[in-house]
């Protein structure tokens, strides 16, 4: 039996504008090795039956990003909201400038292999030695 945690049913749409921020935990258990996976692999072959999730806890909330202590977290929620407001915007922008944001997200970047390498979680074990 699983021992979710409750948590209030809001709309990912909702959050966002609202500015809250939640800082979750996620517990379970798989019969592969997930240290060399990605957090989508991982999700996906929990989904395909090769896992259990026994728990999803929000830890924290915070009502504004200013208020998040971890300064990569926070740098990775400033840089996918300038991402949202150059998408939403991106009809107003040169044609030069839409030429090099595509050119850049067709180029792998030296943050994606950084930021993928961070979805990782740590076993517990390794964290404290």
């Amino acid at each position: 039996m699983s021992d979710t945690a409750k948590i209030p049913n809001i709309s990912t749409a909702s959050s966002r504008e609202a500015g809250k921020y939640y800082k979750i935990q996620v517990r379970g258990w798989t019969d592969f090795d997930p240290l060399d996976k990605k957090l989508p692999e991982i999700a996906d072959a929990i989904e395909r039956g090769g896992g259990v999730l026994t728990a999803v806890e929000v830890l924290d909330v915070k009502g504004d990003l200013s208020a998040i202590t971890d300064n990569l977290v926070r740098e990775g929620f400033h840089n996918i909201l300038a991402a949202r407001r150059v998408l939403r915007s991106i009809g107003e922008l040169p044609a030069s400038v839409v030429e090099d944001l595509r050119a850049a997200l067709n180029r792998p970047a030296e943050g994606a292999k950084k930021a993928a390498a961070s979805e990782n979680v740590e076993p517990a074990a390794k964290r404290a030695g």
